[in-house]
């Protein structure tokens, strides 16, 4: 898995970066459709409706929910 921040492109002359809920970072790797992990605060993010499902890994490769630590408001994506 590449260490790359997520660029999404809007029109053909511009990209934004997406930042992460947690720690507000921008060091967002894609690892699926819809499914990013944050190097800065290892969580994954998967994103449904705009808004970030966010994740803890546990040591086991178990997830543990990290949504209701956050409004919805805080979770939805920051470009």
């Amino acid at each position: 898995m590449e260490r790359i921040a997520v660029i999404v492109l809007l029109g053909k002359r511009s990209a934004k970066y997406m930042y992460c809920p947690n720690c507000k970072g921008k060091n967002i790797g894609k690892i699926g459709n819809q499914h990013y992990y944050c190097w800065n605060c290892f969580i994954e993010l998967t994103v449904m409706e705009g808004v970030f499902n966010m994740h803890e890994v546990e040591e086991d490769g178990s997830l543990s929910s990290l949504d209701d630590l956050f409004t919805e408001e805080d979770r939805k994506m920051q470009w």
